[in-house]
């Protein structure tokens, strides 16, 4: 039997996914019993997978499919009517006869990314490491001349996501420059996943991502060449690179337009493309900074649905942000302001910091107090009424948010009891 190298595949099957352990498959002709194939890539392109086998099929088959993915309930079993886009004879790394591509005919899109996301996740590869992701200590920093990070410290574990909140001018962007070694700090010292950022620059770049506010795409180019671009400054070559590209545009939902030049993306696509660069290469720490800024709710929750999977897959995230809506997404808020932390907690700890109004409206008469326990004091108010509860008309709470907390705690002029 004739052996069919990589070098004569199309150039779209070149592109297909090695996953191996990755899907447990059954495969069967509607119409007739047949023994399973066995799932040897995924078609992230045509939306399918490629299978191999003992049996015979053209081109047009329909063939049902059955995938069992593990989830934390438990394996999900997954069914999708496929179509047989190609067929052929032999294959370089398998010992069954025929080769064959199938495209996904009916199946649901949630069905679809909980494969994309399990493929990922088995093909990113990393590891969960003891010590901690990132280790700074006492960094300071400029911007154009002036000191804009001014002795910050901070400890990032593995698979931990950290949101640096602050106004403009607070330092973040500083801090996340330096952390991915395009700035040098003035004084201070950084870890990276071991590597000091002083004398281990090249060694800890391999580990970081980096997603600058400002994208750094190249609008010539169409987003496969800028994704190769990045991947080779990584030293990713030949079919290696090729898998992880398409695996980050299938990742950020833009297969489609893998051929088109960037210059003709809309903003939105534009930030998902900077996402899909800053992972080509896969890295343990991800540092963003406001890569939501400006963005439409859409976007937002697309950008929240990628780093909950990131961080899943054990990724270490940083993320910069002026508003305290996408903060609360993150394991830790560190606020900063003029250089400095002010506040390292978590989302919840530092929300029982802030305050609740309670208005009870009796009789047409409007009664206010404040209080961090509202659940309790409440009850407790309500009884206080005695007879007067026959007349209470409303009850209304306000609860402080996390800007709320954040001003009258953190900022000069704070009103906090």
């Amino acid at each position: 039997m004739r052996k069919t190298t990589l070098k004569e595949l199309p150039e779209e099957r070149r592109e297909y996914l090695r996953i191996e352990d990755v899907l447990d498959v059954e495969v069967e002709r509607p119409d007739v019993d047949a023994p399973a194939r066995t799932a040897s890539s995924l078609d992230m392109s045509a939306g399918g997978i490629r299978l191999s086998g003992n049996q015979p099929v053209k081109r047009g088959d329909m063939v049902w499919t059955r995938f069992s993915v593990p989830t934390p309930e438990g394996d999900r079993v997954i069914e999708s009517l496929c179509e047989v886009r190609w067929a052929s004879e032999g294959d370089a790394e398998s010992t069954n006869k025929y080769l064959f591509g199938v495209s996904f005919y009916d199946i649901e899109p949630s069905d679809r990314e909980l494969l994309l996301r399990h493929v990922f996740s088995k093909h990113y590869g990393i590891e969960r490491s003891a010590g901690p992701s990132v280790e700074a200590t006492d960094l300071r920093g400029k911007n154009y001349g002036v000191e804009s990070l001014r002795g910050v410290s901070l400890e990032v574990a593995a698979g931990e996501s950290v949101a640096l909140l602050g106004p403009a001018g607070a330092g973040k962007s500083t801090l996340i420059r330096i952390l991915a070694t395009s700035q040098k700090p003035t004084s201070g010292s950084a870890k990276v996943m071991g590597f000091d950022l002083a004398t281990q620059k090249k060694e800890a770049r391999q580990s970081i991502g980096y997603m600058p506010r400002e994208d750094a795409l190249y609008d010539k180019l169409t987003a496969t060449e800028n994704l190769r671009f990045f991947g080779r400054a990584h030293k990713l070559h030949g079919r290696r690179l090729a898998d992880k590209i398409a695996e980050a545009l299938a990742f950020t939902n833009l297969l489609e337009k893998a051929g088109e030049p960037v210059r003709k993306l809309s903003p939105g696509m534009r930030r998902r493309l900077s996402l899909a660069c800053a992972i080509v290469h896969r890295p343990k720490l991800l540092l963003m900074d406001e890569p939501v800024d400006g963005a439409g709710p859409a976007l937002r929750e697309e950008f929240h649905n990628y780093l909950r999977q990131l961080k899943d897959i054990g990724v270490s995230i940083i993320m910069s942000t002026r508003e305290a809506a996408e903060a609360l997404e993150s394991d830790r808020v560190v606020f900063m302001i003029d250089g400095r932390a002010l506040a390292d907690d978590s989302p919840e700890n530092l929300m029982k910091l802030g305050f609740a109004t309670v208005k009870l409206t009796v009789g047409g008469e409007s009664r206010e107090f404040r209080t961090q326990d509202y659940r309790t004091e409440l009850p407790e108010a309500l009884r206080g009424l005695g007879a007067e509860i026959s007349r209470l008309e409303k009850v209304e709470i306000c609860e402080n948010t996390l800007d709320d907390i954040i001003r009258d705690h953190f900022l000069p002029g704070g009103d906090a009891e």
